[in-house]
């Protein structure tokens, strides 16, 4: 037995070793196919016109990160006007 008696013997821990693999590489895909088909929903988006102007995104993603960094409402709103 090995160490810590979840295992009789090396051929189990290979065993599980692979499993371990295998769930990993099936999470890997499945992470892959959400990503790809958000990509697949914004480029869809776009070819419908649903754009958003650059000065917008970047407006909210300053206040986020601001409201984050313990700047409140202020900084976003400063974000917002710039």
């Amino acid at each position: 037995m090995t160490d810590s008696k979840r295992y009789h013997d090396a051929s189990d821990v290979l065993i599980h070793a692979l499993v371990m693999l295998e769930d990993r590489e099936k999470l890997r895909e499945m992470k892959q196919a959400e990503f790809d088909a958000k990509i697949d929903a914004g480029l869809a988006s776009a070819d419908r016109g649903e754009l958003f102007e650059r000065k917008e995104v970047f407006a909210e993603m300053d206040a986020i990160i601001a409201e984050k960094a313990g700047g409140g409402q202020d900084a976003g709103e400063a974000a917002l006007h710039a």
